[in-house]
């Protein structure tokens, strides 16, 4: 209930900051821009908390619906990286896109995983350093992973971090909002479609996040 409630505000706080940006844009004011623009952003984050907080809730009531479909899973990674190219402004994304490879799924969802993965990876590596993607197929499973040069995870928490609310650190910026549900949601939605999510850390030595999903079996 009190996602929804802040689902009303937070939405007409967005479409005002749309309409003064617009009138704005007429003056060529680069610092009223910039101020924008922060906002622009603290509204996004926000979003992403009240989206998750709605998740973690479907979740535990088992309402967490799926529209699942056919799809090849590059267009969605590639997808992704463009629509995260903001956020990761200062990481070089590597990142090289094969032959098709077809998962039944949801592809928002997946795409939400992803986000996520990608998203942290950003948040917890020192600037320029690369995000490593790559893509393999193995068992009638394609395994997507997402590697950091960034600070790395204890051995001990590499199970802990996908329980609802954990945290085991803070961002290297300490500007980066959570409740520690991003890795609980994504831990879930994958479950869900039959596959897995892991880490392989080191402190210091970076993070490797992995995803496996089933193939889309091919009609008969």
């Amino acid at each position: 209930m009190a996602s929804h409630e802040l689902k009303t505000p937070l939405t007409s706080i967005k479409l005002y900051t749309d309409i003064i940006e617009r009138k704005m844009k007429h003056y060529h004011d680069r610092e009223i821009q910039k101020i924008i623009d922060k906002n622009q952003e603290q509204i996004r984050r926000l979003q992403i908390l009240v989206d998750d907080l709605l998740d973690v809730s479907r979740i535990q009531t088992g309402k967490l619906t799926f529209q699942k479909e056919i799809f090849d899973i590059h267009s969605v990674i590639q997808d992704t990286i463009e629509l995260t190219k903001e956020a990761a402004a200062h990481h070089p994304i590597v990142y090289n896109r094969g032959k098709p490879v077809l998962v039944y799924a949801d592809k928002f969802r997946i795409y939400q995983v992803l986000t996520n993965l990608i998203t942290n990876a950003v948040k917890y590596s020192p600037k320029n350093s690369e995000i490593i993607i790559v893509t393999e197929v193995a068992d009638k499973q394609v395994i997507v992973s997402v590697q950091d040069s960034g600070i790395g995870i204890p051995e001990s928490e590499h199970e802990k971090i996908f329980e609802r609310l954990y945290q085991v650190f803070e961002s290297a910026d300490q500007k980066s909002p959570g409740f520690g549900m991003g890795l609980f949601i994504s831990k879930e939605i994958i479950r869900k479609h039959k596959g897995k999510i892991w880490v392989e850390s080191e402190p210091g030595k970076g993070s490797t996040f992995y995803i496996s999903l089933p193939l889309a079996k091919k009609p008969s």
